[in-house]
């Protein structure tokens, strides 16, 4: 569970964090308010992306694309669910 920006607590799930988007915000299960991340973490987000993407064009090996593909997406989730702030959503 993640600190809420609005109330301190413990109200946000792994999973509302991963879902988070553009317009759907997660919902604090303790004040209610909404929660999101910024803008630029998923501009960060995109960009680590596509950079993976290119690598992967230049890789023949299947079962290497797959070792590549397992370790880049577990870098990434632990990278986001680490490192990516929530901040309040105000309406």
């Amino acid at each position: 569970m993640y600190k809420c920006p609005h109330c301190g607590k413990k109200g946000i799930s792994v999973w509302g964090k991963l879902t988070i988007g553009m317009y759907n915000p997660a919902i604090c299960k303790e004040c209610g308010n909404e929660v999101r991340v910024p803008y630029t973490s998923a501009l960060i987000l995109s960009i680590f992306t596509v950079g993976f993407i290119t690598v992967l064009s230049f890789v023949d090996s299947i079962i290497l694309k797959i070792v590549i593909s397992v370790v880049m997406a577990s870098l990434s989730l632990f990278l986001y669910l680490k490192y990516v702030p929530l901040i309040p959503e105000y309406k």
